[in-house]
């Protein structure tokens, strides 16, 4: 236990807005922007993704200065991704309910030199295709295809998605005509349940889901010919995390649970958009069930150490760090597939519940104090 940390977070509110078509006069969605150089007599193709494959969705007229608009009738009903195809060369980005992306490219390089804005998501899916692309252009794509560094990059956004869209992204990434993910490595076919068992809980009724799920089981029964495979999350015993904290100590997860004190495990990346109000909701519960000897032991999984340990000193419970050179062993031990996430373990020391909604966790709690 933190002693002499904060016991009260202090929090950044961010005021959520919601935008109206009806009031902004924007029906759906919108792509536009500009292609530098670009031949007014060539057309960009809009394609979308469905299932492994792309169709086109239409054909956009190029204006004598470079100029492109696409606008949908209608907004999103799920997070998508769309591409943008000239001369052969494709730039990929997300689009959800009614948002506008824009993209500034260049003809000759249409492919690799562009720049993506309008959203959060926009801008990271442009980052993770420069990242992949500056792998390939030194080390050529059956090298990146391998290349472990860049795989444990990947592994991290897919993690650190909270939306969903950027690790169905990366999940069906090609490269060469080759998946990213391979179908016969387990520790990718771990990241593809992951994935699954992600639109699972945030997007059931998304179509997508049915498609990553069997997609996984596929695969899984291919690895475990004869196993009877599930997608659904399965109650695990404690099994012992061993982990260190922001000032070097280190912290046993069955020396915690060993106390006789009801303990909350959550899995979590302190650099996702979830983890602010996530650890706001942690805190509540601290506060008020910390008199009945409530411990929580959390594991990040951030990337970066230093802001992993800015933040973890703020924090009143045990906060310990997944380092990425340890891989995602703990992810699997777990079949934990989104962060955050939480699991409550009773004073028997035996986890009775695995909750990924924070609004329901405080019930979870009553029930074991």
């Amino acid at each position: 236990m933190k002693s002499m940390k904060k016991s009260t977070l202090y929090i950044m509110a961010a005021a959520a807005m919601t935008v109206f078509a009806a009031c902004s006069g924007q029906q759906g969605w919108k792509v536009e922007g500009n292609v530098a150089g670009a031949d007014a007599d060539q057309k960009i193709v809009l394609q979308g993704f469905n299932a492994g494959n792309w169709y086109t969705v239409d054909s956009l007229a190029i204006g004598a200065d470079g100029s492109f608009a696409y606008a949908a009738e209608h907004g999103a009903q799920f997070p998508d991704i769309y591409r943008l195809n000239y001369a052969g060369e494709s730039i990929y980005f997300p689009i959800d309910s009614i948002e506008t992306v824009t993209v500034e490219a260049n003809a000759s390089a249409f492919g690799s030199d562009y720049k993506l804005d309008g959203t959060p998501q926009a801008r990271a899916m442009m980052e993770i295709d420069r990242k992949i692309a500056s792998v390939v252009s030194e080390k050529g794509v059956q090298a990146a295809l391998t290349d472990s560094l860049l795989k444990r990059d990947l592994n991290q956004a897919v993690l650190d998605d909270s939306i969903g869209v950027l690790s169905y992204y990366i999940i069906n990434k090609t490269l060469g005509g080759q998946p990213m993910y391979s179908p016969v490595d387990r520790r990718d076919v771990a990241m593809l349940g992951a994935t699954a068992q992600k639109f699972n809980q945030l997007l059931p009724s998304d179509p997508r889901t049915k498609y990553l799920e069997r997609r996984y089981l596929s695969a899984r029964q291919a690895i475990n010919p004869g196993k009877g495979v599930t997608i659904e999350a399965q109650e695990v015993s404690v099994l012992d995390i061993d982990l260190y904290d922001e000032k070097g100590q280190k912290h046993s997860l069955a020396e915690v649970a060993g106390k006789g004190n009801p303990v909350i495990l959550c899995f979590t990346a302190y650099n996702s958009e979830a983890s602010l109000p996530y650890n706001v909701e942690l805190n509540r519960l601290y506060e008020a069930y910390r008199g009945q000897n409530l411990e929580i032991y959390q594991v990040a999984f951030d990337s970066d150490e230093r802001a992993w340990r800015e933040t973890a000193a703020n924090l009143p419970w045990i906060t310990v760090r997944n380092n990425p050179t340890d891989g995602d062993k703990l992810l699997r031990t777990y079949n934990v597939g989104m962060l955050p996430i939480s699991f409550v373990i009773n004073r028997q020391g035996e986890v009775v519940e695995r909750v990924a909604d924070p609004t329901t966790l405080e019930s979870s709690i009553r029930k074991v104090l």
